[in-house]
């Protein structure tokens, strides 16, 4: 982290009221509060280069729905603790799971064609080739019942 130009606000206000040691209480203030703004800003300068940021938009109904499931928690770290609770789940989303049903949709007809063809032509091959689909098949379906 790049280090802040000054070591505290009054090391700060030393350098910049130098010229002027009898100075007003109000230039005094103004004074500290250009340090914190100076100081918040490296901070949240450095922060950023840590933490990747990011912005959420909500519809009214989304809002409701947070609104109801968050109790005495602050939106923010509701969403924090939904995110975490997510993240270290080990069941699979659910628009993962949708997608795998198609998957296995779609396997389960790829086998059909090939019995189709395998009563049209006899073949050793693809008789092995359908075997390694059903067990391919099997494997799926436990997948989706996990």
């Amino acid at each position: 982290m790049d280090s802040f130009e000054y070591t505290s606000v009054h090391q700060y206000l030393d350098c910049v009221l130098k010229n002027n040691p009898n100075a007003s209480h109000h230039q005094i203030k103004e004074a500290k509060q250009a340090y914190w703004k100076l100081y918040y800003s490296h901070y949240r300068r450095q922060k950023r280069k840590k933490r990747k940021e990011y912005t959420l938009g909500f519809y009214n109904e989304q809002l409701n729905k947070i609104d109801k499931k968050r109790g005495k928690l602050t939106v923010s770290k509701f969403l924090y603790h939904t995110i975490e609770r997510e993240l270290v789940s080990e069941t699979q989303p659910e628009n993962m799971i949708e997608e795998t049903a198609e998957i296995h949709l779609e396997l389960m007809h790829l086998i059909a064609m090939v019995e189709e063809f395998l009563d049209e032509t006899e073949s050793d091959e693809i008789t092995s080739i359908l075997e390694e689909l059903e067990k391919f098949e099997i494997s799926f379906s436990q997948l989706l019942k996990s």
